[in-house]
């Protein structure tokens, strides 16, 4: 990687600065077509900053380029099908490297924790904590034609597990008093109720909260978010979003953003109300809806497929309302069908649509 424009990049997403990575790096997409570095580093960057489908496709074009440094990839790539829930996508790539590697640790325990998810009962905390990062490898800098001996990691593993050891030896004499054990959710931001930063501002809002409405709201946040309450949650963030709480706060909560995870029907979430959203479409952006109706006006592009929703028309004469509905996942749709559409609202200069994660095919409508 002895390319400055690799070697700046490289340092970025090092340093967690994974947007600018990218910004970085795909205007030179076409300089770069032939190199398989720059579209594992553009990959990685992409997947990290919450861009699955841009970091799924620069990863394929790496695993294309460079098939014979296949395993990484493909662990990067079981890392997107877990964060899209895709799980038998998971283990058939996660299978896919333990037949080259039978020693993979971090392939086997992924698939031990997958098969934990796949057991456990819908809807639970345990079907949706599998933490998806711990699948992304390290990006090496082997610049120069320095690389590390292979022999070093074991050492330095070896170093930082001793410790450990002694220390579990010491709990265990009752040397060391012992501590809770909390499982914290990746991206919990555990000064977000500090007090003191979470006074209002003054400057006007569509949202009017007292500071000790700021604080439960915030609470709120942090116990919706650790319960993977993930739609509950967006609201929550939405309103504070929306209100006269400090732009320090506002900060805060919108980092939280990015670790929600889309609705999915294996884990059921509350959907918002119709009309809820239409009447305060900004405060539900982002929340899952589950709405039932009849496909109307539909159209196929290169990209999304897009129609209308006559919403509760599958059951008798009168329309609830027509809504927008775009998905970016093929699918094989007709006029006059009656559908389940799962999905999140979504708003786009100044009006509000449903961007579709799943949709169930219920049957048709007749006349």
């Amino acid at each position: 990687m002895d390319d400055p424009l690799l070697q700046k990049a490289w340092k970025l997403h090092r340093h967690g600065l994974f947007s600018e990575c990218v910004s970085l790096l795909e205007p030179a997409i076409l300089r770069y077509r032939s190199v398989p570095d720059f579209y594992r580093i553009l990959g990685l960057s992409c997947v990290r900053s919450g861009d699955l489908q841009g970091g799924e496709t620069y990863l394929l074009r790496c695993l294309q380029l460079d098939p014979e440094d296949r395993l990484p990839v493909l662990q990067a790539l079981a890392a997107v099908a877990v964060r899209k829930r895709d799980y038998s996508g998971a283990v058939k790539l996660l299978l896919e490297v333990l037949d080259e590697d039978p020693l993979s640790r971090v392939a086997k325990k992924a698939l031990e924790e997958l098969k934990t998810v796949l057991s456990s009962p819908e809807g639970t905390v345990g079907r949706t904590a599998l933490d998806w990062q711990s699948l992304l490898p390290r990006i090496r800098n082997t610049s120069n034609g320095i690389k590390l001996p292979q022999w070093l990691p074991w050492l330095l593993g070896a170093l930082l597990v001793l410790p450990v050891v002694v220390a579990g030896i010491w709990w265990g004499r009752g040397l060391v008093p012992s501590l809770p054990l909390l499982q914290v959710r990746p991206g919990t931001l555990a000064d977000l109720t500090d007090v003191a930063k979470a006074v209002p501002a003054v400057t006007p809002s569509r949202l009017e909260l007292s500071a000790d409405q700021l604080r439960q709201a915030l609470e709120k946040i942090q116990s919706l978010f650790q319960d993977y309450q993930d739609s509950a949650c967006r609201l929550e963030i939405n309103r504070v979003l929306l209100s006269n709480a400090s732009t320090s706060t506002k900060e805060r909560v919108r980092t939280l953003v990015s670790f929600l995870h889309p609705p999915d029907f294996a884990r059921p979430e509350a959907s918002a109300d119709y009309q809820d959203v239409r009447s305060f479409p900004e405060l539900y952006e982002g929340c899952a809806v589950q709405w039932k109706g009849v496909i109307s006006n539909l159209a196929s592009g290169a990209k999304e497929i897009t129609f209308e929703l006559l919403l509760g028309y599958q059951d008798g004469q009168v329309v609830e309302g027509v809504i927008p509905v775009r998905l970016k996942f093929a699918s094989l749709l007709k006029n006059s069908q009656v559908v389940e559409v799962l999905g999140q609202v979504s708003l786009d200069n100044g009006k509000w649509n449903v961007e579709g994660v799943g949709l169930h095919i219920l049957g048709y409508r007749t006349p």
